[in-house]
């Protein structure tokens, strides 16, 4: 096996690792990157351990967000399926209410991947099921969907536990002085505001790269908070953030400059 690259590494962002976990399709060409990257340039993968912590947040507020999703559907389909002689069965017809559910309750993000994935769900299982029928006693379709649900669900938490065991933890002691510079840093003001705990992991990435002597880029999806403030970050404490799209770019960059 040849060595690893003598003078850079990169550390993953949450937002990747969570792209990961959800198979986040609008993401998958810049996952793939990663992975491409990391095999040409030899480049050795850590895990910041503030990210673990953000991962399980992040993945704990999801699991919230299916289980939320699926009971404002099935509140408001009982509704529309209410009747004086009790629930009316399930048909076809049903799709244009599924339809104009989904396109009522907007998300973004992953939670709009994940809203897909629910909608997506509930018109398969609703065909499948009239297959077998021409309508569907209401209690048996809510039954078939909600053990969808709980595999969108659990498998949230499943991919993860399996992903993170992959990664090998950064090392270094994370500097107070650091800390303390970033969450006053003005341009910074809403990161330390939305997400403080991305000041920790730019800590933790510099602590990293002070220790093994080696540039630690942190890979990240985050456009709206690491990725827009990039060019400051890298200026003020030499911490580098960036898209999996061009790790080249700044590999190159970096193997004519000495390590800070």
């Amino acid at each position: 096996m040849s060595a690893p690259n003598s003078y850079s590494c990169l550390c993953l962002d949450s937002s990747v690792i969570i792209a990961e976990v959800v198979e986040n399709q609008a993401a998958r060409t810049r996952l793939g990157e990663v992975e491409k990257y990391q095999k040409r340039f030899k480049l050795d993968i850590f895990l910041p351990p503030t990210v673990k912590l953000e991962c399980d947040k992040r993945i704990n507020r999801l699991y919230s967000y299916v289980t939320e999703s699926y009971r404002a559907f099935e509140r408001e389909f009982r509704v529309s399926k209410n009747s004086s002689r009790g629930l009316q069965d399930v048909e076809l017809e049903d799709l244009t209410f599924i339809g104009n559910f989904f396109r009522n309750h907007t998300a973004s993000g992953t939670e709009l991947e994940i809203l897909k994935r629910i909608e997506e769900l509930i018109v398969k299982c609703l065909m499948e099921c009239l297959e077998r029928s021409r309508t569907i006693p209401y209690r048996e379709f809510v039954t078939e969907i909600m053990i969808g649900i709980n595999r969108i669900a659990t498998g949230l938490n499943y991919n993860l536990v399996i992903k993170l065991p992959k990664y090998t933890r950064t090392v270094g002691t994370v500097d107070p002085a650091l800390l303390t510079s970033l969450g006053k840093d003005s341009k910074l003001s809403g990161i330390v505001r939305k997400k403080p705990n991305d000041v920790k992991i730019l800590c933790e990435v510099k602590a990293h790269q002070r220790t093994i002597k080696k540039w630690s880029i942190l890979v990240t999806l985050d456009k709206n908070d690491f990725l827009k403030n990039a060019n400051h970050i890298e200026k003020m404490y030499k911490v580098i953030c960036v898209d999996p799209l061009y790790i080249p770019s700044v590999i190159q960059r970096l193997a004519t400059l000495n390590v800070q």
